[in-house]
């Protein structure tokens, strides 16, 4: 039997992860998160529900070498929803987006 030496791509891989297709791929789950972090959103005024929005990097990642998608909340009090009041919505909203809830 013939011995196959696996030799990673490094550039090739690096190349990848910071290629449209990953980028455009990171910005779909991340407006579906939004969609669903909308959904399970409290209400009390609508200013939190209303402030989900996603951003994109090519600077993500441990070594910012990544490309990556952020959903993020920038209602003045969107720490306190999240904590304080212990809705936790970005923290379940990426666990649904991971396929665990």
């Amino acid at each position: 039997m013939a011995k196959i030496r696996y030799r990673p791509d490094i550039r090739g891989t690096n190349a990848l992860m910071r290629s449209d297709g990953i980028r455009d791929h990171l910005r779909s789950l991340a407006e579906h998160g939004a969609d669903l972090a909308r959904a399970i959103a409290p209400v009390r005024t609508g200013d939190y529900k209303e402030h989900f929005r996603v951003e994109t990097s090519d600077s993500g990642g441990i070594r910012g070498d990544r490309a990556a998608a952020y959903l993020i909340n920038d209602s003045d009090h969107a720490a306190r929803v999240e904590w304080e009041d212990g809705y936790h919505v970005l923290a379940r909203v990426a666990g649904m987006i991971d396929g665990r809830a």
